[in-house]
């Protein structure tokens, strides 16, 4: 309040409220939300807005998604509606720049889809790449992504156009190059097959010139060599090399040759033959031995190989293969035997990491399949997969908890948990780490929508939460908008129940005071009865225009005389035209309930047949004596017709003839004692006030005064409304409208003691200002209708909900005690739940039904 005593609050949005605001507050004339003005169209854009963005979330770069969002934030706390649209529309613009753009850059791709690597079985897809990498990237850098990619094409040509130089088109080196990264490309296979070709090249230009080879083998030779491998090149032409040259001359290998191959065997091996190796002093002895120790250790190789459960069948074809050629690698074999145990074993250890994980990520993989160094990348793989699971788990759990995401059930083995379990382990890897880095479940949008739903009235958040917390964010986001179209129309069907009471009150079939209460009812009725009322209410009764017809018709100065005519309700009207002309009065009763019975007459034929029926059952109950079946008959038919007379009185009197103290109240000894009448009245008021807090602690919780209406989610609201209780001194604070209401006071002792004449006549008056003007039959506090907040002492001292309870209790107690008294000093077994039915069937309360 510092600089300007006036400032009563400064909110964190920077709303000022003054003490002027907080008197026309005090009074009625503004409601909190004529000052915090809540504009439902801007919150509604606002999360279009966020929806727009969530969609297009395949398209906008997360830097354009966060800068969006922020930029949202940003108008939402300054609630701009001007920013808002500009926002949608740049939103708009950039979606459709983006989709163009898209178009355009996806489609030359595609085009030229040839000259992209793709190798499935090593994950190579160099087109997805290019594809992904643009929608990384923000407008501008696609921009300069689509202008930049002409050349990418070219350079991209020219090196396929360099393959075909060297060899044609070739199926085998296409497919080879068609699976290469750019880099592999460039840097490797075209440089070796530049290198295969020049030599291929040397060799021909040798064989063309020997004698031993005609053309037609050179020609065959060099389709050979094209249409090979660029590694089976490489084997062809060192086996080209080999053969008998061009002169026909053997090319035996050396004896060191032989010596250095002996030595490529284990020392176990070298041993038991070194002897016969040295001793042997032609080449072909010499080589007899390196053949027979080929042959043990091949033996000896292929056996382990055999045994093992460890290796695929392509390692094993593999390992066949390593050896079925004469000149085998001696040294890598036996490197082979010596560490078969060791490797066996560390492939074993891949395969419990493997066999642990779920049946689902199992499938993902061929693990049996796999060479050792693919087992080992599966291995890590499926490892990573679980610490992702359960990263995700936990997070599926907070979000659950926190009512992000619907939680089917919460039962001790969280279902809900087997559910993720399942459906996240059919996940790829690529897939598991994008849905913890930047999973649909956690997105803003899903937590404004949370929000959204905890800011709605509390009538539809409790109609609504069950559901809602089961729901998908598909099914939440129908929710909000059932409801808010429940909203609106609830707020629509006010303005024009506002405007036909208007019109009443203009043509003067109503009074002013009855009028303001009226406008004060409509706001706090619920959908359905705004439905039910607007279209048959008491405001439509023709003994109103009746009476002020026969009214107006009197001569001028009788109705001067009586101009306080205007200023009463229906029945006040009646009884001063009573007295004025009785007999005009029954003439108008008689031909308003003339139109009242025609349009009764019109009631559905199938209602009536119900009620026929029902009430067949209900007397043949009656004969049978089975109360309980026409008791639970009779409710049946009122629920049809509420104002089913014969049902009413029935169902009255047999929960009277079940009450011994309704009895005792009418027939007994105490019927004429006023004074234990007006404590049987007090009693009635009592629970009154017990009902209004139990509705306000369910909707609220056990909250003092000054902390009431926390079901604001509104801050500002909330703080408002510490504000008016500080301002009022206590006398007033904030209902679910917004609206300023009165801090009754409930006068306990003196209620208890049924000793002021006149307090029952004040909380009749009290209570029955909500529902003006209406048949006591119809008299009624809804569920969501209580008035006010009751709950202070004449001392000034707050009552909570115990301590009404306790006084209730203590005042039932002392009750009993007296009727004890009044019967002679016959002790009187009172139920507590009787003399509770007995109040609402006896006292001039009686027609406040609080069920």
């Amino acid at each position: 309040m510092a600089g300007n005593e006036n400032i009563a609050k400064r909110f964190d949005d920077g709303t000022e409220i003054t003490k002027d605001d907080l008197n026309d507050l005090a009074t009625n004339k503004k409601n909190a939300y004529d000052l915090f003005e809540n504009n439902n169209d801007h919150i509604q854009n606002a999360l279009n807005i966020r929806g727009q963005i969530q969609e297009a979330s395949d398209l906008l770069s997360e830097t354009e998604q966060k800068k969006f969002l922020s930029r949202l934030e940003r108008i939402e706390r300054k609630r701009d509606k001007e920013a808002l649209q500009i926002l949608h529309e740049e939103i708009k613009e950039t979606i459709e720049e983006t989709q163009r753009l898209m178009r355009e850059y996806f489609s030359k791709l595609d085009v030229n889809k040839e000259l992209f690597g793709l190798n499935p079985s090593k994950k190579i897809d160099t087109l997805q790449e290019y594809k992904d990498e643009f929608l990384t990237q923000e407008i501008e850098k696609k921009q300069k992504y689509l202008e930049a990619l002409p050349d990418e094409i070219k350079s991209l040509q020219e090196l396929r156009n360099k393959l075909i130089k060297y060899v044609g088109n070739s199926r085998v080196h296409l497919d080879e190059f068609g699976k290469l990264r750019r880099h592999e490309k460039r840097e490797d296979y075209l440089p070796r097959l530049e290198e295969n070709m020049r030599n291929f090249n040397d060799l021909m230009k040798r064989l063309e010139k020997s004698d031993e080879y005609n053309s037609r083998d050179i020609n065959m030779m060099t389709v050979r060599f094209k249409e090979s491998s660029l590694a089976d090149q490489e084997k062809l032409l060192k086996e080209w090399g080999m053969e008998k040259s061009a002169r026909g001359k053997e090319t035996a290998e050396s004896l060191t040759e032989l010596k250095s191959d002996f030595n490529k065997f284990s020392r176990e091996r070298q041993s038991r033959y070194g002897r016969d190796f040295d001793q042997a002093k032609t080449r072909k002895e010499k080589t007899e031995i390196i053949t027979k120790m080929r042959a043990e250790l091949k033996n000896k190789y292929m056996e382990k190989v055999d045994k093992t459960p460890y290796f695929s069948s392509a390692e094993k074809n593999f390992a066949l293969a390593s050896v079925s050629r004469s000149d085998f690698d001696i040294k890598f074999i036996e490197e082979c035997v010596k560490n078969f145990d060791k490797c066996e074993k560390q492939v074993e250890k891949l395969a419990e990491i493997y066999e642990k994980a779920p049946e689902e990520i199992q499938k993902q993989y061929n693990f049996w399949e796999s060479d050792y160094n693919k087992k080992k990348e599966i291995a890590a793989e499926v490892k990573e997969h679980m610490r992702i699971m359960k990263e995700l788990e936990k997070k599926i759990k907070q979000l659950a908890e926190q009512g992000i995401i619907a939680k089917k059930t919460m039962g001790e083995n969280g279902d809900y948990i087997l559910r993720w379990r399942r459906e996240t382990a059919k996940l790829s890897l690529d897939e598991k780490k994008k849905s913890l880095s930047d999973s649909s479940l956690q997105v803003p949008f899903r937590k404004h929508v949370l929000e959204q739903f905890k800011s709605m009235p509390e009538e539809y958040k409790k109609r609504f939460e069950k559901q809602f917390m089961k729901g998908n964010l598909r099914e939440r986001l129908k929710i909000l908008v059932e409801a808010t179209r429940e909203i609106n129309e609830t707020h629509t069907l006010q303005e024009k129940f506002m405007k036909k009471v208007k019109d009443f009150e203009k043509r003067k079939l109503i009074a002013h005071k009855t009028a303001a209460a009226y406008k004060e009812w409509i706001k706090k009725l619920p959908l359905k009865k705004l439905r039910d009322y607007y279209e048959n209410s008491e405001l439509d009764d023709p003994l109103r225009k009746k009476t002020l017809e026969a009214f107006q018709s009197l001569d001028d100065k009788t109705q001067k005389n009586n101009s306080r005519f205007y200023e009463l309700d229906l029945d006040g009207r009646m009884a001063l035209l009573r007295k004025l002309n009785p007999k005009t009065v029954d003439r108008i009763i008689e031909e308003a309930n003339n139109e009242k019975e025609a349009k009764e007459k019109v009631v559905d034929f199938e209602q009536t047949v119900q009620i026929h029926t029902l009430r067949k059952a209900a007397e043949k109950f009656e004969e049978e004596g089975n109360i309980d079946s026409e008791i639970e008959i009779h409710k049946q038919i009122l629920e049809i017709n509420s104002k089913d007379k014969k049902s009413r009185e029935r169902l009255a009197e047999l929960e009277m003839e079940q009450n011994p103290l309704t009895q005792m109240l009418i027939y007994g000894s105490i019927k004429d004692n006023p004074a234990m009448r007006r404590k049987l009245e007090g009693l009635r008021i009592v629970e009154v006030f017990e009902y209004m807090l139990e509705q306000s602690q369910r909707h609220e919780g056990a909250k003092r005064l000054r902390d009431r209406s926390s079901r604001f989610e509104d801050k500002r609201i909330k703080d408002l409304n510490e504000a008016l209780y500080d301002h009022t001194r206590g006398e007033k604070i904030l209902d679910v409208e917004g609206e300023a209401a009165n801090v009754e006071i409930l006068d306990i002792d003196r209620v208890r003691d049924g000793n002021d004449q006149n307090i029952i006549e004040h909380y009749v008056d009290l209570f029955r200002n909500k529902r003006p003007d209406v048949n006591n039959e119809e008299t009624s506090l809804g569920e969501h209708e209580y008035r006010g907040f009751m709950v202070k002492r004449r001392d000034g001292q707050e009552l909570d909900l115990n301590r009404i309870r306790e006084e209730k209790d203590k005042f039932i107690k002392e009750f009993a005690g007296e009727i004890s008294r009044a019967n002679s000093g016959r002790q009187t077994k009172i139920k507590k739940e009787d003399m509770e039915e007995a109040t609402k069937k006896y006292s001039r309360l009686k027609n406040l039904n609080l069920d």
